[in-house]
């Protein structure tokens, strides 16, 4: 993004940071609303689960004011009149777009969205940025929800465990050098990680949507133009590029790695850095 999100001037109270507290026409104060505008085109805005819609009608006029459009939309609230669901989206002048949607049956945590840095960002109290920053159609399919104590992500009512998803990925990958420790050997084994929904549209009828991540290629080789190995496919003399293209197009089925000593006593000094020695699918 290289245009300016906040058009110069617009904000008029620079180098100060309070909490603002409107007073409506019915004498109703702010409480839960804080602003905060410290840096020239910046700005900040804070809201938990206790903001009244009164106080989001007043959050889209101030966002006006600094050329962002702000909606609020899907509020759902508690017996205790406390937010558990909301939908926010951000969009300011160049087009750019934050957006994000939460639902749980537990109350939301603190949330703060503005503009920083040319952006436009929506945070949790007690996680990790989860908006979208750019226009993005995730957000139109998927209804994200997040519980940080638990660790855990609910996508359209399927719940992931965020150690359960770690765990398979760190277990999912295996590195490997061949024999003189000068080329290394990524291997990735079986991983898959599936998202499949049954959502429906407006007018009632089931659509199906699936998103799959496929596993990456079993090998990676990577090249040393100072080494040259003797390489060896099903039983006929190759090049690295052959390997590295069966490689990439996971078309292997095994590797072995020869030693020098080892890949002389067979081949000759063709081996003098060793031998690979493959056998496709």
């Amino acid at each position: 993004m290289n245009a300016s999100i906040l058009k110069t001037g617009l904000l008029s109270l620079a180098l100060t940071a309070a909490f603002v507290t409107p007073t409506f026409g019915d004498n109703t104060v702010i409480e839960t609303v804080e602003i905060n505008t410290r840096i020239k085109n910046e700005v900040k805005i804070t809201i938990d689960k206790n903001t009244q819609d009164s106080e989001f009608k007043e959050i889209v006029k101030t966002l006006k004011k600094h050329n962002i459009e702000a909606r609020f939309s899907g509020i759902k609230r508690n017996k205790n009149n406390e937010i558990v669901a909301i939908k926010i989206k951000l969009k300011d002048d160049n087009g750019n777009e934050s957006t994000t949607s939460l639902s749980s049956e537990n109350p939301i945590n603190t949330i703060t969205l503005g503009a920083e840095n040319n952006s436009l960002y929506i945070t949790s109290s007690n996680s990790k940025n989860f908006s979208f920053n750019g226009t993005h159609s995730l957000s139109e399919h998927f209804d994200f929800s997040f519980n940080d104590d638990e660790h855990k992500m609910t996508i359209n009512g399927k719940t992931f465990d965020f150690d359960d998803i770690k765990k398979q990925i760190k277990d999912a990958f295996v590195f490997e050098e061949d024999a003189d420790g000068k080329r290394l050997v990524i291997k990735l084994n079986n991983f898959d990680f599936n998202l499949n929904f049954d959502d429906e549209d407006d007018d009632g009828t089931g659509s199906y949507k699936t998103i799959i991540v496929k596993p990456a290629p079993k090998f990676h080789f990577v090249d040393d133009p100072e080494i040259e190995k003797y390489i060896i496919i099903n039983g006929k003399k190759a090049n690295f590029k052959k390997l590295d293209e069966l490689a990439k197009s996971d078309q292997l089925k095994s590797v072995d790695f020869l030693r020098p000593d080892t890949a002389q006593s067979l081949y000759g000094k063709k081996a003098k850095d060793g031998a690979i020695i493959a056998t496709t699918k």
